[in-house]
């Protein structure tokens, strides 16, 4: 944990300096005209600082009722940049002022004795910087630090994601104001690419590449100046993730890279052995990555650089993943998941043929096997016929694998109705009714009947008791199953159920 001490008290030692110890002289630090290299390194930082100014209006403002202020927001977004300018701003004031960079590790005795340094009259500020790591913080502060806290004191926590949710009990949201950090507007971000010396007719290029993140603006503007080395996407990529993402399967991070929003079935169904749900649950637990409806991605900037970093170094291995991506999906639209359609035109390697296609589907009208269709042709794929049969048996096989799983099969193709358990509760009435049509009479067919039954409906299913029970060696089971299966699908394939 490293902290800027309370200011503006002079006896109080600076941000990163040790105290003396009794009988030792500290060398000088001075330049000829008294500044030292902390108040030269505050000084450069603060005439490079542009944009943030109602945020900082606001978070100054004594007049504001927020106590607590939670100021999140993605990597690269500025945030402890903001906080170093706020806290400059607030000593320039008069205000006292105590700032905190947290690690996961430390110890937290250091917050509270921040907050009993400052004065206990009138305004101060406490600003608390990488939060998200620091698990028992929130419950901390709330327990043992805030409620003996003066009432002029407040608090500002700069994480990635919006801890708001730790805010809202025993009235403590009462005290809660948020300032989530957008990317910088176009005004803004030409004053940063400016005041770093890029020349204006380089801007434009650097706009697009950063669309607005301070981060990503400030790698362009050293590159372009020649103060960093090349490779923008990677270096980018190294400083927005840092060492999160060094654990991850590199399949899963390709996949997200491509789509902007994944859960485990789609990983599971992509990459053929991955335990999808682990895999989305390993994603949901990074800072980096951010809730998209009921599904997961990676920070838009993130995704872009780790998209680009994937064709740099294996473009072959990319266009074969977008190739499989988009199978999948159109199978599944196909299938009865229209609104995949939208995920599919992702899988379109380059922008300018995204936003023809998108336009396509936004119209209206398109099938799916147009949209995979076009989409292939971008990849420079034939498109394949279509096997529907061999759709239907997926489909059908999936279905009974889930059928004690109601939240897997209410998202099957199969399912109809409109709740969860309605949906899930249709496709076993389904699966059940197409079971005692699909065979017939004959010990074969009995037979059939049997493994399906006893394989995947019965509550203490399982493909090794039921081959044991029904006198078949493995071989012979597995081959039986899949013969019933594909019965089953061709019966339930000519049936066209109500949408009720």
């Amino acid at each position: 944990m490293t902290a800027t001490a309370l200011r503006p008290t002079p006896s109080r030692r600076r941000a990163g300096r040790p105290p003396a110890r009794p009988g030792t002289a500290r060398p000088a630090a001075r330049s000829a005209d008294g500044a030292s290299l902390h108040d030269l390194r505050e000084r450069r930082d603060a005439a490079r600082f542009v944009g943030r100014e109602p945020e900082l209006a606001r978070l100054l403002d004594p007049a504001d009722d927020a106590s607590i202020v939670l100021l999140h927001g993605p990597a690269g977004v500025g945030k402890s940049a903001l906080l170093r300018r706020l806290e400059q701003r607030a000593r320039d004031a008069g205000r006292p002022v105590a700032r905190l960079d947290l690690d996961a590790g430390d110890d937290l005795t250091a917050v509270a004795d921040a907050v009993a340094a400052l004065p206990a009259d009138g305004p101060s500020l406490l600003l608390l910087d990488a939060t998200d790591g620091v698990v028992h913080l929130h419950g901390h502060l709330q327990r043992r630090v805030l409620p003996d806290a003066p009432a002029g004191l407040r608090v500002v926590l700069a994480a990635r994601r919006d801890p708001s949710a730790r805010w809202s009990d025993e009235g403590w949201d009462a005290l809660v104001a948020r300032i989530p950090l957008e990317p910088l507007d176009r005004t803004a971000a030409e004053a940063l690419l400016a005041q770093r010396g890029v020349p204006a007719e380089r801007h434009e290029r650097l706009l697009r590449w950063s669309r607005g993140l301070p981060l990503a603006l400030v790698l362009a503007a050293d590159a372009e100046q020649g103060a960093a080395p090349g490779g923008l996407a990677q270096e980018l990529l190294h400083r927005l993730a840092g060492d999160e993402l060094a654990a991850a399967d590199p399949d899963v991070l390709a996949v997200t890279a491509i789509l902007p929003a994944v859960d485990g079935r789609l990983l599971a169904g992509v990459l053929p052995g991955l335990d999808g749900d682990a895999a989305e649950a390993w994603l949901r637990a990074r800072t980096v990555s951010r809730e998209v409806g009921t599904r997961v991605g990676l920070h838009d900037h993130l995704r872009a650089a780790l998209a680009a970093e994937l064709r740099r170094r294996a473009p072959l291995q990319e266009r074969a993943l977008r190739r499989t991506i988009a199978d999948h999906l159109h199978q599944r639209a196909t299938l009865g998941e229209p609104w995949l359609l939208d995920d599919l035109v992702e899988a379109v390697p380059t922008a300018a043929d995204r936003a023809a296609l998108r336009a396509v589907v936004a119209a209206g009208g398109a099938r799916p096997e147009d949209v995979h269709a076009r989409v292939l042709a971008t990849l420079g794929v034939a498109v394949p016929a279509v096997d529907r049969g061999a759709l239907c048996v997926a489909v059908v096989r999936d279905a009974l694998r889930a059928f004690h799983d109601p939240l897997t099969l209410a998202a099957s193709p199969l399912a109809r109705g409109a709740g969860p358990e309605e949906r899930a509760a249709s496709v076993r009435r389904r699966l059940a009714a197409g079971i005692e049509r699909a065979f017939g009479a004959t010990p074969d067919e009995q037979l059939q009947r049997a493994v399906l039954q006893r394989g995947y409906l019965d509550a203490d299913r399982g493909h090794g008791p039921a081959a044991r029970e029904l006198h078949l060696s493995r071989s012979a089971y597995f081959r039986r199953l899949a013969s019933a299966t594909e019965r089953l699908a061709l019966l339930l394939g000519q049936e066209r159920p109500s949408r009720a």
